[in-house]
């Protein structure tokens, strides 16, 4: 694939890759996990050395009026990457403001409907989903996506009420719960059945729910307890700038949706170095 990169690498700017893994009981008392995919996301470094992840960036700098131009940029590298067979599956962060303009989009559709061995590796993770209200022309779009082999995902359910809308509107295929839910539920018993109840709402309509923001063994505990399948954080893996070339979506796929979903369900025996 011809390189076509919005945006190149600087010393203040990278990509990096954080698993997101099955839950279940070898997670708790083996530290061993099924990944499902790596999420390929964007994250500056100030000149204070911190790190930001990109949408705090554009947002601390003004310049959040970018943030389509970083999008297609994760887009391109995640595309590139998926060339190659021994790449894992690939998410990518996007806000659905990027769909507005779907110029870009259309030509990587044209890609993805002749490549369904790339389409099938590749969730998009929509966020700032209130733009499906004002746009619902998006919705066209995704369904060509989806329909060449591409995943759904549903980024940051439970903040807003356009979540619920997008939803039922989008019909994901995983949802990805709000880390903000998960990081309450050790201070008291509403607060976790209220994960719960969130958790089992999502699970009525998609196959797979992702529990983000997993950072401590509690965080695992109340994660696989409420009924998430997948989660996502440092305790499951942390984030590399680099990309591993070790993946649980093996054989000769065909791209179909339904092989990864499977894959996904399966409960296998690879663990995180």
């Amino acid at each position: 694939m011809k390189e076509d990169r919005i945006l190149k690498s600087t010393e203040a700017f990278q990509e990096s890759y954080q698993p997101v893994a099955v839950l279940d009981d070898d997670a708790i008392y083996s530290h061993c996990s099924d990944i499902f995919y790596h999420e390929c996301s964007a994250v500056f470094h100030d000149s204070d050395g911190a790190v930001m992840e990109a949408d705090e960036y554009l947002k601390s700098n003004n310049i959040a009026q970018t943030g389509q131009r970083f999008d297609q940029h994760i887009v391109g590298v995640a595309l590139e990457l998926l060339t190659e067979p021994a790449t894992p599956a690939l998410g990518c962060s996007i806000s659905a403001r990027s769909f507005l303009k779907d110029g870009w989009w259309k030509e990587q559709l044209n890609m993805l409907a002749d490549r369904p061995d790339i389409a099938g590796r590749l969730i998009l993770e929509i966020h700032d989903v209130e733009e499906f209200r004002k746009a619902p022309s998006i919705m066209l779009l995704l369904n060509r996506l989806r329909k060449a082999g591409c995943l759904l995902a549903l980024e940051d359910f439970g903040i807003g009420h356009s979540s619920f809308h997008a939803m039922m509107t989008i019909d994901p295929d995983i949802i990805k719960i709000n880390k903000s839910f998960l990081w309450r539920v050790d201070s008291g018993f509403r607060y976790r059945d209220a994960y719960h109840h969130l958790v089992g709402l999502a699970r009525t309509i998609a196959p797979i729910v992702v529990a983000e923001g997993v950072e401590s063994y509690s965080h695992l505990k109340a994660a696989l307890k409420s009924g998430a399948t997948h989660g996502q954080g440092n305790v499951l893996g942390v984030s590399q700038m680099s990309l591993p070339h070790q993946s649980t979506v093996q054989g000769n796929r065909k791209g179909k949706k339904s092989n990864l979903l499977e894959k996904a369900s399966d409960v296998g025996g690879q663990c995180h170095d």
